[in-house]
């Protein structure tokens, strides 16, 4: 733009840098020649500037006097721009760094994600190599993708990333087939278990019951015996009891046994 202007009219650019002759009253009448001059280079400056602008810019500028607030003010949007550039292009950068394969994401999934992030950093002048990009989409990856690691990663050089995103999906597919077969095992192991572990009980709840029977058979035994014994006990008591008495009956005199029983000496 400089020297595009400078090549016109170097006045131009002066009056740009350094701004334009303004008179101090709105009256042109009593303007003279040079004064006239000054205030056409003013105009003509503007309207270049006017014309290298797109619609955007053109909005921001439009309503400025003279040239050098319009060149001032594109200078500012352009550092702004700038700025604003730098640091999209900072968080970008880290979010690439930091990209990762998530735990329940597809390969499909990812490859959108990363696709997504790379591209923003190419519409802002970052880019990176094929190689660059594969290396990085293989460390992205959990560590039970350590086979597909090992078996891609001599071809990162090489290969194209349509054929590392390719490879990745196949592998995909096997590692699903095997954990959905895991689940089936797990699933049958666990019905398994079940079973047995139902089985135990109610063979411990059979044993419990004939334990129960068995002990209820017991006390009822235990019951009868100790019933015999008391009926036993009572029945030597009463032999006892008779056999004391026997025992002072005859141990008193024959006279003293024959009144107790009615009979008197002279009938004796």
């Amino acid at each position: 733009m400089e020297y595009f202007i400078q090549s016109i009219d170097f006045d131009l650019w002066l009056n740009i840098l350094h701004g334009p002759f303004v008179p101090s009253s709105g009256d042109f009448a009593g303007l003279s020649l040079e004064d006239k001059r000054k205030l056409s280079i003013n105009a003509k400056a503007i309207n270049i500037l006017h014309c290298s602008l797109g619609p955007d810019e053109f909005a921001r500028v439009c309503s400025c006097k003279t040239a050098k607030e319009v060149w001032e003010l594109l200078q500012a949007t352009q550092e702004s721009d700038t700025s604003t550039k730098q640091t999209m292009i900072a968080l970008g950068n880290s979010e690439y760094e930091s990209f990762k394969k998530g735990s329940n994401e597809t390969i499909q999934d990812m490859n959108k994600r990363f696709n997504e992030i790379v591209n923003k950093l190419s519409k802002l002048g970052k880019t990176y190599t094929t190689s660059e990009i594969n290396t990085k989409i293989l460390f992205s990856l959990p560590k039970e993708w350590h086979s597909s690691i090992v078996d891609l990663l001599p071809k990162c050089d090489k290969a194209e990333t349509a054929h590392i995103w390719s490879s990745l999906y196949s592998h995909e597919l096997l590692l699903r087939k095997t954990k959905e077969e895991e689940m089936r095992e797990n699933l049958k192991l666990t019905n398994a278990f079940k079973a047995s572990k139902d089985s135990s009980s109610e063979e411990s709840s059979e044993s419990s019951d004939d334990s129960s029977d068995s002990s209820s058979s017991e006390e009822s035994n235990d019951e009868e015996d100790e019933e015999k014994a008391m009926r036993m006990k009572y029945t030597n008591f009463l032999k006892w009891k008779k056999y004391v008495k026997r025992k002072e009956v005859y141990s008193k005199p024959k006279k003293e046994r024959l009144l107790e029983h009615g009979f008197t000496p002279s009938s004796y």
